[in-house]
């Protein structure tokens, strides 16, 4: 193959250069310089709790908006249903000794 043909197999810039050009690796690195280097490097558990945390926040903000944007009457449902099960574990709760059932109010 001549010199002078490009390698056209690939659309990554390298296949631009001539094929006769031989290029030599960089000097590998170590396994620690890879971790450090790795987009994929290892997480905290802490910090992979934390950003499900955010992430299922986000995800039920957005099926929120979604639902409000569909039928506006969904904040008062949720309310209603809020309002219904805190009502049933007072209750629950009434029957149990040594429980103080007395409503604390709850600010929106």
């Amino acid at each position: 193959m001549p010199a002078d043909i490009m390698e056209k197999n690939s659309s990554s810039p390298v296949a631009a250069t001539p094929a006769s050009v031989n290029t030599t690796p960089d000097k590998p690195k170590t396994a620690s310089e890879h971790r450090k280097s790795s987009r994929h490097s290892k997480l905290e558990k802490a910090d992979i709790l934390e950003m499900t945390v955010k992430h299922l926040r986000n995800l039920q903000r957005a099926q929120m908006t979604a639902a409000l944007s569909t039928d506006p009457s969904v904040l008062g449902k949720y309310r209603a249903g809020f309002s219904e099960c805190m009502n049933e574990v007072t209750r629950f709760l009434s029957t149990c000794e040594g429980v103080n059932t007395e409503r604390a109010v709850l600010s929106d």
